[in-house]
């Protein structure tokens, strides 16, 4: 018996030791023609290898062959969509029986891989296989039945040197990805250890983590369990979660977050620029049921001292991304990005040398025919470069290109201001639309918020609609039609706060409403009403009075808001006593507050002289019968029971005595606004 088992076992090795040998020498080169007819008839692609084939028997084979390329689609003008320098697959024979491949390892060295798309939008990884109508069906298998696939799984994959080339010739993209090494490891049942090291756009990426098997995930659909960690552009990306249904790519459940030490920086990366900056945090949770289809909860975000949190639905469905959001900020600071746009402008107007305010550069509308959204909006403090805003609520519709925001709201102490805007882009020229209310506001405290100390104290209402179209500040300013009316209360304005402005107009104004030359540190300006009607950019200065302690100001004319140019009248008429030297010396002579006052020029480069033309008798037309406040404008409420405010009243009756028919042209619109102005006085 003993000898029969010896002889078995001999026998055993003998046949093994032949089955190697003939194996050994066999030339695996010759499979070559039948192994590219194979590759041929499955994809429609030929295989060509121009090196080696080897073999290494036993029962982990190992395969491997170097220097093969699988050509192109016949409309690519590229000969190859992918080639590779080295291949090895080391496969276990054992699990064959169970209709498993179980992959011992997976060597690719330099391996490049091109995914073109071409003007008509087809890719070449659409293949297509030689017929299958000669070839032989399985007793018992209908020709169209599906094959299910045997389960696969591997221990150990890498990927060195790797190149990823994607051409969109339909947008006329070019885009290569550079691949250090891509190492997968194999941990316990359906999971593996994940290493990815690559650049992009110059920038280095790493992905490391534990992820479930993509294969396994595939062929028997159960989830995709991973939790990854990646870094990119200065920005660390942390999530974990799990995808239920991975052939249909949805089930997504995912916890995520991201900290940078610039946003610029990362939004530069993923090329979606924005004009904010800084150190950045965000932590969300998000689900998708279907494919295209995003909910984000209790999503958290903090930049610099800003932070944010809420809700948001994103659809990718439909012919334009869809966005649902409800976002609460306690902080949003845009002045630095603000300001540094401000600058790039006015760098950039002053390295052509303009002498236009109104920029003509085309304003940036096109995104908003790119996406549909409907957010919500409640900020408790939103800073600007030119104003400070508190409790802002914004209510946004975005669809067709059209962009409604029909509540806007904010508060700033006491005051408070009601907004809508309309803008529609879907036109030529696009049409806008606003409509702004302004009740109480403290100017003063906003300016000091900005660093403006210009006021120890103000207050400011205003009531504007206006309507407008074009593509460019400069366009919507020339087509400008509507009214603007302004009212400034009892107010302390600090002197020097001229001298800081630097200008010779700003200086020389001053002048005008205080001409005592020892005028101290302060000067009171009791109130100012100002009325601005525009009509296809020619913007009519209806009403202007500036009162002081010292002067009461008139003025009229026109600001040109198509090559902006001005034509404004100053009348200057002092009060009781200026010129009897009771308030000490003035620094205007007696003659120059008997004429008017020209400011001239362009809105860049305003001009002040005196007026030859026109003189106090003839000054004024415009602040009496052409105020077009209406029942009574927002200037009107702002006046209040105030001695100060009979001031500016009186200055809008009386200040000039036009003939009766000029009075009856403007329809009596004083009358009813002096009327309404005497009830708020009694």
């Amino acid at each position: 018996m003993k000898i029969i088992l010896v002889g078995l076992g001999l026998t055993v090795v003998l046949l093994v030791g032949i089955s190697t040998y003939i194996t050994t020498l066999y030339d695996y080169n010759s499979l070559k023609p039948q192994l590219s007819q194979a590759v041929l008839q499955s994809t429609g692609h030929e295989l060509t290898i121009q090196g080696d084939i080897s073999f290494s028997p036993g029962l982990n084979p190992t395969l491997s062959m170097e220097g093969a390329t699988l050509s192109n689609a016949d409309w690519s003008n590229e000969n190859y969509m992918a080639r590779i320098e080295k291949f090895e697959l080391k496969v276990s024979i054992l699990p064959l029986l169970r209709r498993e491949i179980h992959i011992q390892r997976l060597i690719l060295e330099k391996p490049h891989l091109l995914i073109e798309i071409n003007e008509q939008g087809h890719s070449n990884l659409e293949f297509s296989p030689g017929s299958s109508k000669d070839l032989p069906v399985p007793e018992g298998m209908a020709r169209d039945q599906r094959i299910s696939l045997p389960g696969i799984a591997a221990d150990q994959i890498q990927v060195k040197d790797a190149v990823l080339e994607i051409k969109n010739h339909q947008q006329g993209k070019n885009s290569i990805y550079n691949i250090s090494r891509i190492e997968s490891r194999k941990t316990t049942r359906n999971r593996y250890l994940l290493l990815l090291e690559m650049d992009i756009d110059d920038e280095s990426l790493i992905v490391e983590g534990v992820i479930g098997c993509p294969i396994s995930a595939l062929a028997s659909q159960d989830p995709l369990n991973f939790q990854l960690r990646a870094e990119i552009a200065g920005t660390e990306i942390s999530s974990q979660g799990s995808i239920l249904d991975l052939p249909g790519l949805s089930g997504l459940r995912l916890q995520a977050g991201a900290k940078g030490s610039n946003l610029s920086r990362i939004s530069h990366f993923i090329k979606t620029e924005t004009p904010l900056s800084g150190p950045f945090s965000a932590v969300f949770e998000l689900e998708s049921d279907e494919a295209d289809a995003y909910s984000i909860r209790d999503f958290n975000l903090t930049l610099d001292k800003s932070s944010a949190y809420g809700t948001a639905f994103l659809d990718l469905r439909g012919e334009r991304p869809v966005i649902e959001a409800a976002i609460n900020m306690n902080r949003l600071d845009l002045r630095p990005a603000l300001k540094a746009q401000i600058q790039a402008g006015s760098s950039v107007s002053s390295g052509r040398k303009s002498n236009r305010l109104f920029s003509s550069e085309p304003l940036p509308l096109e995104g908003l025919k790119k996406v549909d959204a409907r957010i919500n909006l409640a900020v408790d403090n939103l800073s600007l470069p030119w104003l400070d805003l508190d409790e802002l609520v914004m209510d946004i519709v975005l669809k067709d290109g059209r962009l409604d925001i029909d509540v806007l709201n904010a508060a700033r102490g006491q005051g408070s201001m009601v907004a809508s805007l309309f803008m529609d882009t879907s036109h030529a020229e696009p049409v806008i639309r606003l409509n702004s209310g302004l009740s109480g506001w403290d100017l003063a405290s906003t300016l000091q918020d900005l660093g403006k100390e210009y006021f120890l104290e103000a207050r400011l209402e205003w009531d504007i609609n206006i309507k407008s179209r074009g593509g460019s500040i400069a366009a919507i300013m020339a087509n400008l039609d509507g009214v603007v009316q302004a009212g400034l209360g009892p107010s302390v304005l600090e002197n020097n706060s001229f001298e800081r402005l630097g200008a010779d107009l700003s200086s020389n104004l001053f002048r005008i409403f205080n001409p005592d030359e020892d005028r101290g540190s302060f000067s009171a300006i009791n109130c100012g009403v100002l009325v601005l009607q525009s009509r296809e950019g020619l913007a009519e200065l209806s009403a202007l009075v500036v009162d002081t302690t010292r002067m009461t100001v008139r003025g009229s004319g026109t600001i040109n808001l198509r090559n902006e140019a001005l034509d404004i009248t100053l009348s200057p008429r002092p009060k009781e006593g200026l010129d009897t030297g009771v308030f000490g010396r003035i620094s205007l002579s007696l003659s120059e507050l008997a004429r008017s006052f020209k400011i001239s020029g362009t809105l860049a480069d305003p001009k002040l002289a005196l007026d030859p033309k026109r003189s106090l008798v003839t000054i004024g037309k415009g602040v009496g019968g052409t105020v077009l406040f209406g029942p009574i404008g927002a200037a009107a409420s702002l006046l209040g029971s105030s001695e100060s405010g009979m001031v500016c009243l009186e200055n809008l009756e009386n200040g000039s005595k036009e003939p009766e028919t000029y009075r009856k042209g403007i329809g009596g619109a004083l009358d009813s606004m002096g009327e309404g102005l005497r009830r708020l006085f009694r």
